[in-house]
This record gives C-alpha cells, sequence and structure tokens, in this order.
C-alpha cells in the first residue's frame, strides 16, 4: 500500500464465468460485435450465483443490497484472500478467468495482490465486467481495485443487445498490473471518468477510447506504460465549451517509450489542451493522424503550435479530410 502512495508522489501526482458455480464450466460470450475475445473457463460472480453458493459469497466477502442486487466486493484483506485462495482450490475445474455480471461498483484495493491474480503459479489471467441487462449500468472500478495482480493479461467489457456500460475508472485500478496487454471497449461501453494513474506501469498495447465520452485524461494515466504503440482518443476531448484545465493532464503518457501512433479526432484547440509533459519520454518517430479537418494546413499549423512533445520534431502530422 504504502509502495503506491510513495510511487505516485514520485510520478509527480501534484469474475470468474463457472456458470452455476461449483457443478458445470461453460465457456462464457458476448452479445454483440465487436466482440472480445471469449474468456474460456470462467468463474461468474453475479447475483444469482451468489443466491444459490454460499461459500463463495463468504470467499469473495460480497455485498447485496435491498434489492437483492450485487453491488460491490469488500475490501481485500489477508483472511479473505486466503479464504478466495480456498475456495478455488477446492473446485474440481479451475477457472482461467473472472466475470463479473451486472455489478455497479467494485471497491478499493478489492483484489489488491489477490493470490489467484498475482502469482505465478495461478491460471486466473483474464476479468470481464457484463451488463445482461437491456439498460445502462453505471459502473466504478476503485483505487488500486485489481492493483499488483501481476497474472492478470485481458479486460474486457460486454454489454446485452441493448444494454450499455458507463465506466469509471478511478485512482489507479489496475496500477502495476504489468502483463496486461489488452483492454476491450467496444462502442456499448463508455467510459466517462479516467482518473490519475489507471493503468500506470501496466503492460498495455493499445487502447481505443474513442466511443468514449471523457473530459480529460488523469495524471499519471498511462505513464511507463512501455509496451503502448497505440491510442485513439474520443471526441469529447475536444471543442468543448466548458472543460477542465487541461484535458490531458501532467505525464498523462510519459515515459510511453513504444507509443508511436496517436489518433485525434479533431484538430486540438490550443496549448491548454496538453498539461506538462504529457508525451514526454515517448518514441522519438512517429504519426499524429487528425481524422477530420477541413483544412490540411490550418491543421498542420495549429497542431504544431502546441508542441505537446520534447521531441514532436521526429514526428509526422497526417490530416484525413
Amino acid at each position: 500500500m504504502k509502495r503506491i502512495k510513495l510511487m505516485k508522489a514520485l510520478a509527480g501526482m501534484g469474475t470468474l464465468s463457472v456458470l452455476g458455480i461449483g457443478t458445470a464450466i461453460t465457456v462464457a460470450s458476448c452479445s454483440r460485435s465487436p466482440e472480445p475475445p471469449a474468456l474460456g473457463l470462467t468463474l461468474t460472480i453475479s447475483h444469482s450465483e451468489l443466491q444459490k453458493n454460499k461459500k463463495l459469497r463468504d470467499a469473495c466477502n460480497l455485498a447485496i443490497d435491498e434489492n437483492g442486487n450485487l453491488t460491490r466486493i469488500s475490501q481485500w484483506n489477508i483472511q479473505t484472500n486466503k479464504k478466495f485462495d480456498d475456495y478455488i482450490n477446492s473446485l474440481s475445474v479451475k477457472p482461467n478467468g473472472i466475470r463479473f455480471e451486472n455489478i455497479t461498483s467494485v471497491v478499493a484495493q478489492a483484489f489488491y495482490e489477490c493470490t489467484q491474480l498475482s502469482n505465478d503459479n495461478k491460471q486466473i489471467k483474464q476479468i470481464e465486467f457484463a451488463n445482461t441487462n437491456n439498460s445502462t449500468l453505471d459502473l466504478e472500478i476503485n483505487d488500486e481495485a485489481f492493483d499488483g495482480c501481476l497474472n492478470i493479461n485481458q479486460v474486457n467489457f460486454s454489454a446485452s443487445n441493448k444494454g450499455k456500460i458507463n465506466v469509471k475508472f478511478l485512482g489507479a485500478p489496475f496500477y502495476l498490473c504489468s502483463n496486461l496487454t489488452e483492454i476491450n471497449l467496444p462502442p456499448d461501453i463508455n467510459v466517462v471518468e479516467l482518473n490519475d494513474s489507471a493503468f500506470m506501469s501496466s503492460g498495455l498495447k493499445s487502447i481505443d477510447l474513442s466511443y468514449s465520452s471523457l473530459a480529460m485524461i488523469g495524471s499519471n494515466a498511462f505513464q511507463d506504460c512501455r509496451s503502448l504503440m497505440e491510442i485513439k482518443l474520443p471526441e469529447s476531448l475536444f471543442g468543448q465549451d466548458v472543460r477542465p484545465e487541461f484535458q490531458f493532464n501532467f505525464k498523462a503518457f510519459y515515459n510511453c517509450s513504444n507509443l508511436k501512433n496517436i489518433f485525434f479526432p479533431k484538430v486540438p484547440l490550443n496549448a491548454t489542451t496538453f498539461g506538462t509533459n504529457v508525451f514526454n519520454g515517448c518514441s522519438e518517430e512517429g504519426t499524429f493522424h487528425i481524422l477530420d479537418s477541413t483544412s490540411q494546413a490550418d491543421a498542420l499549423q495549429s497542431f504544431r503550435a502546441i508542441s505537446p512533445f520534447d521531441n514532436e520534431s521526429n514526428w509526422i502530422t497526417t490530416v484525413y479530410n
């Protein structure tokens, strides 16, 4: 815990789908295109499964609200970790993923350094958040929820045909998830907040935020993501009448040394869009892709005036009219 806070300060910050738990294991699937990769053998954490399975309920220290809905996963601790570990070990077939169905919150440190998600000899490597209802689900994944879960390599989101998920990444939920290479955000998944250090020091290779309604990207959000090669940004970050001081905060993509392609939906309006050192330490060569501009000359002039990089002279700008 303390090492996390210290590293954040130094950085400059100023479920499982066994469907029918314990009885049968099936393959989880997604209901809408584009589909994230199938999780394979997974253990489902949902209200209906918890009703049927007291052992799982106790092992995860789960909470159900007055309407009978699973609302959050309580804070992780040594005792909870051991109970959960014992529960997984008791299953005849070990799951390789966790599928959380219709939950609204994963609280701070919910699976912080969880044995099943962080030890090399364990096989749970994938997480899915699913909305199976024909409505909008508001989901919060809070500070350090999966911090240090080194086994996680993929996080998926899925919704039913008429459903959506509004997700908030609050604090640093996937900090130090160094093997997390994929996060799948299809069009029905709307990222509404992406706060400080959300994916700092993770292993992400690319991220597509183009369907999101973000007003800003937090400080150090992707700092030290050295495998990150491509970002697609949402239109909501540009051209707003009311917006925060910076849409890209301090060191948001700092030291992403392999970042080579950045897709802007529009031309950034002015230099106040970028905080200090947002892209410093990124690849020495790359491409800014501006996807919507009526004038190539104006786009190039406007963008060059912003200079968000310390080495932007080696980058080229491609404008799509």
